[in-house]
């Protein structure tokens, strides 16, 4: 499966209040931040694969702060970090956007939390694109709403390469 995206509710319903004139702060829609967790996948067999992306998440199924050093779960840990300017790309009903993890992550690098796997490379099936200030530093504090939630084939960061992923979703 390749990686694959979707709209969630909360955007559908963040974007129709906004045609009503009923966002409070319409500057702080834009897409800014993204996540990669650990979650998003189902056992087949021996095989990990990843599910399909569910339009009702509010967030990523893996909930360990990947800068934590204890704790393991079997959706392990989430990465947060802010899109890079031109990430974003609209062509008619398609947005694509393309997020960056470069060779050397130390928030994320050797940050696994899944279990039997702790401190190992993170193994990423799932992508979150978050709305928020985009004049906020702090990823963590400053990313808003899940507006897309992707689940992705299996990508294993390791220290010291660099990792694009791309998601276009329909809207």
């Amino acid at each position: 499966m390749a990686n694959s995206g979707v709209f969630t509710d909360v955007y559908r319903e963040k974007y129709a209040d906004l045609a009503g004139n009923l966002v409070a702060n319409p500057l702080l829609m834009p897409l800014v931040f993204f996540s990669v967790g650990e979650g998003g996948y189902q056992v087949v067999g021996p095989n990990k694969l990843p599910k399909l992306p569910d339009p009702t998440r509010t967030d990523l199924e893996a909930t360990i702060r990947s800068t934590l050093v204890v704790g393991t779960s079997a959706t392990g840990a989430i990465f947060v970090k802010a899109l890079v300017p031109g990430a974003v790309a609209i062509a008619g009903s398609q947005v694509t956007v393309t997020c960056e993890l470069s060779s050397v992550e130390p928030d994320l690098d050797l940050h696994s939390h899944l279990t039997g796997n702790l401190l190992g490379n993170p193994e990423i099936f799932e992508l979150g694109i978050y709305d928020g200030d985009p004049a906020g530093v702090d990823p963590w504090t400053d990313k808003d709403s899940l507006m897309v939630y992707a689940t992705l084939d299996e990508i294993v960061k390791v220290p010291g390469g660099g990792v694009s992923i791309t998601v276009t979703i329909e809207q």
